[in-house]
């Protein structure tokens, strides 16, 4: 059951990477970049105003299927015409003049991103036979800029399509480098029905672009890892028939990962959860299964805490409410099946750990709190606080006997050594 709640805040200037997309205006007046009209999402008709695109030696362009880095993709980008359409991937940089500022690191222009002549879909390929692939998940930009999306679709692709990798000027890619588990952007014709619908996609005179791929697993004594997930995939989903030379097609209990571009960085044990990105190895090459360019250990990325409660929710969710932290009560007769801290695709039960933890945002940036309560029906709708005293404030008032909560989702990191969950958002959801 879903129950409205939303909590928006203004995104911060920082190194979290964005999507500017619109059409390109001319290169006059800026040193090393471009002027860009913007335009939301895949509209095809608003403008919403101008915006100067930063670019640099390392910058990747990927302009109409050819692939340029630093000052020749820049140059380029200056013969096009004024409204070609136009990606760009990097960060912001300015804000506080009239035209907004950003540095790109990818930019991708023209029928490398979109087109009024093909579909544009993007998935995981999770099995191949032939030249003909099966993409799962696929978000579709239509050529009218309609998206829509497919569960599963087939796409067949020609020994000329050609094939690119994102942000990375790979020379030499083909289709043998589209292969499962790859997180994949394709353009190609749409295949249809009597009834119109999509049944499948011909990328034979289209282009495939190679998206970073995120994997999940632990590792094993031998360095490989039990798979836990692959483009988005449990493995389950995966028919990795065909990824290896003969006899050596992946698996998911002993998926190999090539780590030489790895930059140095911790020591690896035996049983730690993993995620890394970076591309599937070729097909019918494996192994190495996957050639990483990332790793981090599971802990160091984001980790989710959710609770649920049902029968109408409870009016004590919590042992303990103070400025320090909340302590669910994990012996509530009302609570339901998720309690959990989810970190990627895996999961540790709060009732495995040695006490409910304190979920806490002391040791987070205090600068960065958001910490919600409340609910669409609630009359003061959903309160936002940005420090932890009138946020526990908040919640020991409202669950004063009447109302009740629905879910508690905190964002952080979990400290096994002090069992507590260290977050700098809380969300509490009440029970509409």
């Amino acid at each position: 059951m879903v129950q409205p709640f939303a909590v928006i805040t203004p995104a911060p200037v920082d190194a979290t990477v964005l999507r500017l997309r619109g059409l390109y205006v001319t290169t006059q007046d800026v040193p090393s970049g471009f002027y860009l009209n913007t335009r939301p999402f895949y509209a095809l008709a608003s403008a919403l105003g101008a915006v100067i695109v930063n670019t640099n030696a390392q910058t990747y362009f990927n302009i109409n299927r050819t692939v340029y880095t630093g000052s020749a993709g820049l140059a380029v980008v200056a013969q096009q015409l004024q409204n070609t359409p136009l990606a760009v991937y990097g960060t912001l940089d300015n804000l506080s003049g009239v035209t907004p500022t950003f540095n790109a690191t990818e930019v991708y222009v023209g029928t490398s991103q979109e087109s009024q002549l093909a579909y544009y879909l993007t998935g995981t390929v999770t099995a191949r036979s032939g030249n003909t692939i099966t993409l799962r998940a696929a978000d579709v930009v239509t050529p009218l800029g309609i998206t829509t999306y497919s569960d599963s679709i087939p796409v067949t692709l020609g020994t000329d399509t050609p094939v690119f990798e994102d942000g990375i000027a790979t020379p030499g890619l083909t289709i043998a480098d589209v292969s499962v588990g790859q997180l994949i952007t394709v353009a190609g014709q749409p295949q249809v029905n009597s009834a119109q619908a999509l049944t499948g996609i011909d990328a034979t005179s289209g282009l495939v672009r190679l998206r970073p791929t995120t994997l999940w697993g632990t590792q094993n004594a031998d360095a490989t890892l039990d798979l836990l997930s692959l483009g988005r995939f449990a493995p389950a989903a995966l028919n990795f028939a065909g990824t290896g030379t003969s006899g050596h097609d992946a698996t998911a209990g002993a998926y190999v990962s090539d780590l030489s571009a790895v930059p140095p960085g911790p020591v690896t044990t035996t049983g730690e959860l993993l995620q890394q990105q970076g591309t599937v190895a070729p097909f019918g090459s494996a192994p190495p299964d996957f050639a990483a360019r990332t790793l981090t250990p599971g802990p160091g990325s984001l980790q989710t805490l959710v609770v649920n409660w049902v029968s109408g929710g409870s009016t004590a969710p919590f042992s303990s409410i103070s400025s320090s932290g909340l302590v669910v009560n994990l012996a509530s007769a009302e609570l339901g099946t998720t309690h959990e801290i989810r970190t990627g695709p895996a999961s540790l039960d709060l009732k495995s750990l040695p006490a409910s933890p304190l979920i806490t945002t002391t040791g987070a940036d205090q600068s960065q709190l958001q910490l919600a309560i409340g609910s669409t029906t609630l009359t003061k709708g959903v309160s936002v606080f940005n420090s932890a005293i009138p946020f526990a404030s908040a919640v020991a008032s409202t669950f004063n006997g009447s109302n009740k909560i629905f879910r508690l989702v905190a964002y952080g990191q979990y400290d096994s050594a002090t069992n507590t969950f260290v977050a700098s958002r809380i969300h509490v959801a009440l029970h509409e």
